[in-house]
């Protein structure tokens, strides 16, 4: 695979392979790598271009086609931290937590989701749901 420093052309041949994965996902909706190679590319656009939202809308996508899945795989795993991850740039730390708290009860095994989680939960004060 070609690598293209950062610029312009980096983003040209992303865009190119991201109309190619759409239309993997026209045909088949479940396909899980184009689903995360479209997310995974909206969350590498600069901040200027507000690609964050995207971003989060595609990995919850994603997510959903690995909780489809009859069992979890080791590899979609680190959808869960890119999420959270994302969460946390969009000013969202209880979204970015419950994304968190998903992934380890989905994965137990990795890590660095646990690891992620324990610092999320001492460095945050969250709030609490409010009482209607």
């Amino acid at each position: 695979m070609r690598a293209f420093p950062a610029g312009p052309a980096q983003g040209i041949w992303a865009g190119k392979a991201q109309v190619l994965w759409e239309e993997v996902l026209e045909t088949d909706p479940e396909n899980w790598d184009a689903q995360r190679n479209i997310a995974f590319s909206y969350s590498q656009y600069p901040d200027f271009l507000n690609k964050t939202g995207a971003a989060i809308t595609e990995y919850e996508k994603t997510l959903a086609i690995q909780e489809a899945a009859a069992e979890p795989r080791s590899r979609f795993a680190s959808s869960y931290l890119d999420l959270a991850k994302l969460h946390l740039k969009n000013g969202d730390p209880n979204r970015s937590l419950s994304t968190l708290e998903k992934g380890t009860a989905t994965h137990p095994d990795k890590t660095d989701l646990a690891e992620q989680l324990r610092v999320m939960s001492s460095s945050y004060k969250f709030k609490e749901p409010s009482e209607e």
